[in-house]
C-alpha cells in the first residue's frame, strides 16, 4: 500500500469555480463569498475566499456529491469514479462548520461509498469531527479502495436535519500542490491581506510562466498574468500576506517561488523577501536583490518542526513609499527523494560544467577542495542561518561520485 501524493484528486476543492462539479444530494447547495456572506459573521475561512453551503437537509445523510471515479471528496458528497487507483491510500483534509436550528455543535462525518460489480453500494465511515457554529474546524481522514469499483463517492454528512453544513475546502494534499489560495487572483484580492496600512489591488501584465523552480518540481498550468500591487507602503515590512497555518504539515520541506517587481524611483539595490511569521518568529523563504523595474524570480524553502499557533506568509522588503508587485506565489511540499532523483538525472548527463582545474585533481586533492568549500561556507555564514536545508546538487553529479566513490555525499556533507 502506498499514499497517492502526486495530484489533487479533488476537483474545484476550494469552490473558486462555483459549485461545479459538486452536486447536492437530495438537498440544496450553493457557493458563498466570504466578503458578502451572512454565515461568516466575521469568521475568516481557513483556505480560500469562497465556501459551499449545504441546506434544506431533511435527512442526516444528505450533503453534496461529485463524480470522481477518477477523483475524491467528502460528504458534502463527491464522487471519485475513475481516478482512484487500486491499493493506494488516499489522504484528505476538509474544513467545516455548521449553522442553524440554534445548535452549537454537531458531528460532521465523511463517508466513502463504493459501488462494486454487483451494483451494490457499500458505505464506510472514514472521518468524523465535532463542528461548531462559531469556528471552522479541520477534519482529516484516509481511505483505501480495494478491487475495481465502478463508482466511488465521498460524502460530507452527519448533522441532524435542518442544520446547514458549511465546507470551506476539501483537498487531497500532495507533493507539488500549491497551498496558496487565489494565487492567480481569479477572485481579485480575496484571501490576501495587507501587512500594515498599505493598499492592495490587482494589476495585469506579469509573467504567465511559473518560476523555474516550480516548473521543475510539480504539475503546472500557465499563470494568469495578474499580480498584486502593494502601494502606500510607509515601512519596508509592508506588503501582501496570507495566513496558511492549516495548510502546512510538520516535517515536510516546502518550496517557495514567485515573480516580484518594484516600482520606479529606486536609487539603490532593493531587497524583496518572502518571510514566514510563526508565533512572533520570522523564517526566510526566499530573497532577491532588484536594481531595475523588471520582473525577477525569487525562490527558497522552509519547513516547520513544531505546530505554530499562527503562521503567515508575507512579501516585503523594498524602501518605504516604493510600490511592490507580486505574481504567481507558489508554496508547495516537495518529495525530497523524488527531487534528488530528478537532479541526479539532470546532472548525471553532463560533466562539462565542472571546471577543468577540478577535473585535473586527484582523489585526495579533490576531497580536500570539496571539504574546504563546505568549511568556508559554514564559517562565513555562521550564525546567519535561521533555517537550513541541505541540497547537495553538486555531490549528485556522476563526476564526484566517480572520483570520490559512491558514498561521496555522506563523506563530504
Amino acid at each position: 500500500m502506498s499514499k497517492n501524493s502526486d495530484i489533487n484528486i479533488i476537483h474545484n476543492h476550494d469552490f473558486s469555480k462555483g459549485l461545479h462539479p459538486w452536486h447536492p444530494n437530495c438537498c440544496q447547495a450553493y457557493v458563498e463569498s466570504f466578503d458578502s456572506s451572512s454565515y461568516s459573521r466575521g469568521k475568516s475561512t481557513k483556505f480560500g475566499s469562497r465556501y459551499a453551503v449545504v441546506k434544506n437537509r431533511k435527512k442526516d445523510w444528505q450533503g453534496l456529491e461529485q463524480d470522481i471515479t477518477s477523483r475524491v471528496s467528502t460528504g458534502i458528497q463527491q464522487e471519485i469514479t475513475g481516478k482512484v487507483k487500486r491499493k493506494l491510500a488516499y489522504e484528505f483534509e476538509a474544513v467545516v462548520r455548521i449553522y442553524g436550528n440554534n445548535v452549537h455543535s454537531a458531528d460532521v462525518e465523511a463517508t466513502l461509498g463504493v459501488q462494486n460489480s454487483d451494483n451494490r453500494m457499500e458505505y464506510l465511515s472514514i472521518a468524523k469531527v465535532t463542528a461548531t457554529n462559531k469556528d471552522w474546524v479541520q477534519m482529516k481522514g484516509m481511505f483505501l479502495v480495494n478491487g475495481s469499483p465502478s463508482r466511488v463517492v465521498i460524502y460530507l454528512e452527519g448533522p441532524p436535519p435542518g442544520i446547514d453544513i458549511l465546507l470551506d475546502s476539501l483537498v487531497n494534499p500532495g507533493f507539488g500542490v500549491n497551498i496558496i489560495a487565489n494565487s492567480n487572483l481569479n477572485d481579485g484580492i480575496q484571501g490576501w491581506d495587507p501587512v500594515g496600512n498599505c493598499t492592495l489591488s490587482v494589476g495585469t501584465g506579469s509573467p504567465c510562466n511559473l518560476a523555474s523552480i516550480a516548473i521543475e518540481s510539480h504539475h503546472h498550468q500557465p499563470l494568469s498574468g495578474r499580480y498584486i500591487l502593494a502601494q502606500r507602503r510607509t515601512e519596508k515590512w509592508m506588503g501582501p500576506s496570507q495566513k496558511i497555518k492549516h495548510k502546512v504539515k510538520l516535517h515536510l520541506t516546502y518550496q517557495v517561488s514567485a515573480h516580484v517587481r518594484i516600482g520606479h524611483g529606486a536609487t539603490s539595490p532593493q531587497s524583496v523577501k518572502v518571510t514566514f511569521e510563526m508565533d512572533n518568529k520570522w523564517v526566510d523563504g526566499g530573497e532577491v536583490e532588484i536594481r531595475d523595474n523588471k520582473w525577477h524570480e525569487t525562490a527558497g524553502s522552509f519547513r516547520i518542526e513544531e505546530q505554530p499557533s499562527e503562521l503567515m506568509v508575507s512579501i516585503h522588503g523594498p524602501d518605504k513609499d516604493m510600490d511592490l508587485m507580486v505574481a504567481g506565489l507558489q508554496i508547495f511540499p516537495v518529495d525530497r527523494q523524488v527531487r534528488f532523483d530528478f537532479l541526479k538525472r539532470q546532472t548525471d548527463q553532463v560533466e562539462s560544467p565542472v571546471q577543468q582545474w577540478l577535473r585535473d585533481l586527484d582523489k585526495k586533492d579533490l576531497k580536500k577542495a570539496v571539504e574546504k568549500l563546505l568549511k568556508d561556507l559554514l564559517e562565513q555564514y555562521k550564525g546567519k542561518f535561521k533555517h537550513h536545508d541541505v541540497n547537495n546538487e553538486m555531490m549528485h553529479r556522476s563526476f564526484y561520485r566517480d572520483k570520490l566513490g559512491k558514498d561521496a555525499t555522506q563523506t563530504c556533507s
